[in-house]
């Protein structure tokens, strides 16, 4: 079992966001604090996967997700990901916007710009 993680207003991810959109922080300081047990998966993994999962059947989703593992040669990481075309992906039965944020969420993951670390 994961440890679990507590966000509340101390939290540096969370006054992040507060001084990046007041609407955001408003709803933060209405939930307030929050405790979670993180996902088992890998990070980049399993967003990937919610992605190409979101409206559609579980069953759709776990095929097309299948795909783009077998493109991958069985391994989700971006550096796999990143060598793929547009084309390829969407040859899984992605649509053209959920290939648009994969590899945007794949370009970050590589720059830094999207940091998956640990709390």
């Amino acid at each position: 079992m994961s440890e679990l993680i507590t966000l509340n207003s101390t939290t540096p991810s969370v006054q992040y966001l507060c001084k990046k959109d007041k609407r955001l922080a408003k709803v933060i300081s209405m939930v307030g604090e929050i405790t979670y047990e993180p996902h088992e998966d890998d990070p980049y993994r399993f967003l990937v996967h919610e992605i190409i999962e979101q409206m559609l059947s579980i069953k759709s989703g776990e095929k097309i997700f299948g795909r783009l593992v077998d493109l991958c040669g069985g391994e989700l990481v971006p550096e796999k990901v990143d060598k793929l075309s547009e084309e390829q992906i969407r040859s899984t039965g992605t649509s053209n916007p959920k290939v648009k944020y994969i590899i945007g969420v794949t370009h970050s993951v590589i720059s830094g710009e999207l940091n998956f670390i640990e709390m």
